[in-house]
């Protein structure tokens, strides 16, 4: 392969959603991933990283109930975008559902994730 010193590598500017799938990616290798509960023992389904990385804790269901800090929060509007992206590219409309099918494994979300994540 070529290499020449005076070459810079190109710094990729990610959207903050994109940032919100790839660290869901990196939690969900750290510390596993698991089907039926927001988390386990540690462990989280996708919409249980993905809302640990955007607001830090996994949050009940039932989104009537969620708090206006976290609606108001900056990491919403990007949450609700990194949510919609996935669930466009999984081409399913519940992530929860997603989730949850037989089929689906740890891999297979955690590749997903990184690939939505890539555009």
């Amino acid at each position: 392969m070529l290499y020449d010193p005076k070459w810079n590598p190109v710094e990729v500017k990610l959207e903050p959603w994109q940032k919100i799938l790839l660290k869901a990616a990196d939690l969900l290798e750290r510390q596993g991933w698991c089907q039926e509960k927001l988390t386990d023992r540690g462990s989280h389904c996708t919409i249980g990283a993905l809302q640990r990385v955007a607001f830090g804790t996994a949050l009940s269901s039932e989104w009537d109930k969620l708090s206006s800090l976290v609606r108001d929060s900056i990491n919403y509007k990007s949450y609700m975008i990194a949510c919609t992206n996935l669930s466009t590219a999984i081409d399913e409309p519940s992530i929860w559902d997603w989730n949850d099918n037989c089929e689906t494994t740890a891999s297979l979300v955690v590749s997903t994730l990184r690939k939505v994540a890539q555009g």
